[in-house]
């Protein structure tokens, strides 16, 4: 609901009032060629303008209103089609475009275009096109909100508040003079459907999406601040029958909804619509208040409230005489004991008629005899509760008994729980223990295997070294089948010593799955449990060092024995073997003369 200033306002017609006029009183608005008011359609309020043919239109008494030159300015309103044609004129500040400057908002076949006359096309008869958006295939039988509005040179066109076109082609708006909505005034080639809240302003507007969605759509306003409500009457204060109308009337301003609250004995019965009048007819069939409540983007505004009184006609009638009449009054009845004395009334239907007093008493009776028999169903009901709360209590006492002896198996159950818990824990720790005592032994015996190839490669090289002069090509295959040898050897521990951590890790993680497991169903002993895990968790790292230790000795061992081999040259112009034990060396040199292989030994 757009709350717009009223400082540059130019027109704007309603329609939703079912009236043909500007409410800024600035022009004249006159239906043509069957442009009518309807309810069959609107978004809002009570009429929209109908064009049941496509020459029907209004046109604009005062049409230099629209004639902003190269200003800013906006121009609006909601459009219901229900048949599309070519070239259908929604609105046109004028007809013609020679020397005019004219505004020209078309529908094409469902496509809203914008036409104006370029400034710097010397053609003065051309129009050229600023905006083109076509609402789609299912466009016809539904609302749209067409706007467009040009700020400092920019034109934006807007279809349900959403931008569908821009241009900043420089363009004059002067020269109206056959201003008309919903055709032009030639009643040539105009639109059939519906037109509500038009609007023209000398200014760039600002708004919000939401202002122009058709699901919560409301009218515009020009307007600053709150509505206000002027006056609020009735034509009459109070009606003799029920069924008499009373018309109320008011006069607001600002207001983008009004409406009707109808009060019933203080409490709000039912709220009304009135947007768009100005005055309702409305029918009393009893005592009501009524309150006019208008409200914008700013604020609810409530009138002062007015009501109508439903008069209790008979009070005042004269007084009859004699033994008949056909009305009792007040001032006949002097005791109650006078009216039930003569008052005729039957309990039944087709039952003998007798005297309200006497009618009073029977019916006394028989409460009296119905709060006898009540007190008897009472005092019955109170001991049957009485011995229900008696068996409840047994009961209950049984139920905590066995609740008491439930509690204590259950706390042998959880003790027996614990126990076995504590040892399958300590079943856990004593595999962890047994796995690190079979890693230790394997560390222990691939130690020793080492130890032991150590030895016997000594030996085995010491004989190579004698048998050295005899034959170099047997010494060459030895010497690499022992490097095989070893290298095999060297890849074999170490995927002892690689299996072995594999175990160890494998151990450690079913100890640590174990004891979580284990810690989830038996809290009570959690703190001691983490203490156990956290020093095997310790001694297991110290074991794992241990290891990486012993693998690094391992491999020094063996690169010491690698160490012992040194050969440089090649085998086509000869080299050297060294062999050392670290404290003697061997030198065995090779030299190839006249292509003879030399051996010689120092």
């Amino acid at each position: 609901m757009a709350v717009f200033s009223p400082t540059n306002a130019k027109v704007h017609f309603k329609a939703y009032d079912g009236s043909f006029t500007d409410s800024l009183s600035n022009t004249g608005i006159t239906s043509r060629l069957g442009a009518t008011m309807s309810s069959a359609q609107k978004l809002f309020g009570q009429k929209s303008m109908y064009m049941p043919d496509f020459a029907s239109s209004v046109s604009f008494g005062t049409p230099s209103v629209f004639d902003v030159g190269t200003g800013d300015y906006t121009v609006g309103f909601w459009f219901h089609p229900i048949q599309f044609t070519s070239y259908d004129r929604l609105f046109v500040t004028n007809a013609y475009n020679n020397g005019h400057n004219p505004l020209r908002i078309y529908c094409h076949n469902g496509t809203i275009q914008v036409y104006v006359d370029d400034s710097d096309d010397e053609d003065l008869l051309a129009t050229d096109s600023i905006a083109n958006y076509y609402l789609g295939a299912d466009a016809e039988d539904q609302w749209w909100h067409i706007m467009v509005r040009r700020d400092s040179g920019t034109t934006k066109t807007y279809i349900n508040g959403i931008e569908r076109g821009s241009s900043t082609m420089s363009y004059t708006i002067n020269g109206s003079a056959a201003a008309a909505l919903g055709s032009d005034q030639t009643g040539a080639a105009g639109v059939k459907g519906y037109i509500q809240d038009f609007f023209w302003t000398e200014e760039s507007v600002s708004f919000t999406q939401a202002d122009f969605t058709p699901g919560t759509a409301e009218p515009i306003t020009f307007h600053s601040g709150n509505p206000s409500v002027s006056s609020f009457s009735t034509s009459a204060a109070s009606v003799a029958e029920s069924g008499d109308s009373v018309t109320l009337s008011w006069s607001v301003s600002g207001e983008t909804k009004l409406e009707l609250l109808k009060y019933v004995g203080g409490i709000l019965s039912s709220t009304e619509d009135v947007l768009g009048l100005s005055s309702k007819l409305v029918t009393i069939t009893e005592t009501v208040s009524y309150k006019l409540r208008a409200t914008n983007d700013n604020s609810a505004v409530d009138s002062a409230s007015v009501q109508i009184q439903l008069s209790q006609g008979g009070n005042n009638m004269s007084r009859l005489t004699g033994t008949s009449g056909l009305v009792l009054q007040k001032g006949m009845i002097t005791g109650s004991g006078d009216l039930a004395a003569s008052l005729m009334v039957t309990k039944d239907s087709g039952a003998t008629e007798e005297f309200l007093n006497v009618a009073l008493k029977a019916i006394q009776d028989d409460v009296d005899a119905n709060e006898v028999d009540s007190d008897a169903a009472i005092a019955a009901v109170a001991s049957d509760l009485s011995s229900y709360e008696t068996s409840n209590d047994a009961a209950l006492a049984a139920e905590i008994s066995r609740a008491g002896a439930a509690e204590g198996s259950l706390q042998t159950r959880l003790a027996a729980e614990e126990a076995a818990m504590v040892a399958a824990v300590a079943g856990v720790q004593a595999d962890v223990d047994g796995n690190e005592a079979d890693a230790d032994a394997a560390i222990a015996a691939v130690a020793s295997d080492l130890s032991s190839y150590e030895t016997s490669n000594d030996a085995a090289l010491a004989a190579e070294i004698s048998r050295a002069g005899t034959a170099e090509g047997s010494l060459q295959t030895r010497l690499a089948a022992e490097e095989a040898a070893m290298i095999s050897a060297v890849a074999g521990a170490q995927a002892d010593i690689d299996a072995n951590e594999v175990a160890s890790d494998a151990a450690d993680a079913s100890l640590l799955t174990a004891i979580n497991a284990e810690a989830s169903t038996a809290r009570a002993a959690e703190s001691a449990n983490a203490a156990a895990i956290s020093a095997e968790e310790t001694r297991a790292l110290a074991a794992e060092g241990a290891n990486t230790s012993a693998i690094a000795t391992n491999l020094g061992s063996i690169n010491a024995i690698n160490a012992k081999f040194g050969f440089t040259g090649d085998t086509a112009s000869g080299g050297a073997l060294v062999l050392t034990d670290g404290s003697d060396v061997v030198t065995m040199t090779f030299a190839v003369v006249s292509g003879v292989k030399q051996v010689s030994i120092s």
